[in-house]
């Protein structure tokens, strides 16, 4: 070996060592604070998980034999530029790759209940695609959500979770964005339409048909045929949990009339013809209730999109009742 040769090994051994550690330290800082995945990571650089075959053989070889396949592994990666040039390639290809991703993170510490969470950019909405990330939030717990957007972007999910109204978020690159679970779901314009307790009555006659107009700032947005007096969501799905205060209403409305506890359970199932409306405050929502094909309605309501500043006010409740 040269003098030259032996001269250059020790400052490239420090060289390989360096970058190999540098590369790999970023890498598990960025996978501790943007996902979920470091426990999985160290599990396996710990020879655990699917690399416990691998701890399991190394550990049949003698302690000679193992330090021989020690010292070549070293020889390897510490004698050879492509070792730091290597390292080097892999970082720059996942901080490109990085840059393309952001992270939502999700905190139950609000919810006791198990959700299953649905995630979906923004263009893919309503097409059918199955490119929706599902998984579980576990009550009381904690979730990050790594997500594609455009290099040095932002983009915009719709998140829905089991029982909440779906929520939209924006998601940035290299950031993380934080939703607390329920609160923050509850804190956007929903709008509850639902006829009076008397009005509900008059709904359960069979002979009867009847249809619901909804209008959106003067303009028409959907017919519902075959009303029989259920709620309607409109902005959110129907599997959205109704609040226990307004349930506690409706049961007093009905204590204090002579309706048939039936309206009750009509009124525990909501319909939602309008789901990916997305209201705004000040917005105008008009409901005309007509009887078969007469053209004058039977009974109407208007009522003005609120703000909303406390959880207490979801949803917005607007009655239908007949025109006196």
């Amino acid at each position: 070996m040269s003098p030259a040769t032996t001269t250059a090994r020790p400052w490239l051994n420090l060289a390989n060592l360096l970058v190999v550690t540098t590369a790999g330290t970023l890498s598990l800082i960025w996978c501790l604070y943007f996902t979920d995945y470091l426990p999985q990571i160290l599990t396996l650089l710990g020879m655990g998980g699917v690399f416990s075959w691998l701890a399991l053989m190394l550990n049949v070889l003698t302690e000679g034999r193992r330090k021989h396949i020690q010292a070549k592994l070293e020889d390897i990666l510490l004698d050879h530029h492509w070792t730091w040039i290597g390292a080097m390639l892999s970082l720059a290809v996942g901080c490109f790759w990085a840059v393309e991703h952001g992270t939502l993170i999700l905190s139950a510490a609000g919810d006791e209940s198990d959700r299953q969470v649905s995630l979906i950019p923004e263009r893919e909405v309503g097409t059918g695609s199955s490119s929706i990330q599902q998984e579980i939030l576990n009550g009381r717990g904690r979730r990050k959500f790594l997500l594609a957007v455009p290099r040095f972007g932002e983009a915009r999910y719709r998140l829905k979770i089991d029982g909440l109204p779906a929520k939209w978020v924006q998601v940035c690159a290299l950031r993380r964005r934080v939703v607390a679970s329920p609160d923050s779901f509850y804190r956007r314009p929903v709008v509850l339409v639902r006829p009076s307790a008397g009005l509900s009555a008059t709904l359960e006659n069979p002979r009867e048909q009847w249809r619901l107009a909804i209008k959106h700032q003067g303009t028409d947005l959907a017919q519902v045929e075959s009303y029989r007096g259920e709620p309607l969501w409109i902005g959110c799905d129907e599997d959205v949990e109704l609040p226990e205060l307004l349930l506690n209403r409706w049961r007093l409305e009905l204590a204090s009339s002579s309706t048939k506890e039936q309206a009750m359970v009509r009124w525990m199932a909501p319909r939602s013809p309008l789901p990916e409306l997305e209201l705004r405050a000040k917005d105008s929502i008009r409901v005309v209730l007509y009887s078969g094909t007469e053209p004058q309605p039977v009974a109407e309501a208007e009522a003005v999109v609120r703000p909303v500043s406390r959880i207490q006010d979801f949803p917005q409740e607007v009655r239908i009742d007949v025109r006196h």
